[in-house]
């Protein structure tokens, strides 16, 4: 499932960044999938991750920071942080939640 974050010229960084986090909560709650954050430097992913650091851990899910490889498995426990959806290409994208962040500039 593809989480595109609204981006309305009325929402502003942090409003953004609020609707990641929820969004981030919601699939953590469910646990169906794995987690993927995605988006260039400097938009927040570090810092959500850092924020809910409890949760993801109560949670049971393994943090998988900036993939620089092809992934071959992952588990419906991983929560992972990348730069870039290309680095998914060659999967399923139905199969996770892709949460981009690429809107949000801090």
């Amino acid at each position: 499932m593809l989480i595109k974050l609204y981006t309305s010229e009325k929402m502003n960084n942090q409003e953004l960044y609020n609707n990641a986090k929820s969004t981030v909560i919601n699939h953590l709650m469910n646990g169906d999938k794995p987690i993927v954050l995605y988006g260039t430097g400097g938009n927040g992913k570090t810092f959500l991750i850092n924020e809910l650091s409890e949760l993801i851990s109560e949670k049971k899910y393994n943090i998988i920071p900036e993939v620089h490889e092809k992934i071959e498995k992952i588990n419906n426990s991983d929560l992972i942080v990348s730069l870039n959806l290309s680095d998914f290409d060659n999967i399923d994208k139905d199969s996770y939640n892709l949460v981009d962040m690429s809107s949000i500039r801090f």
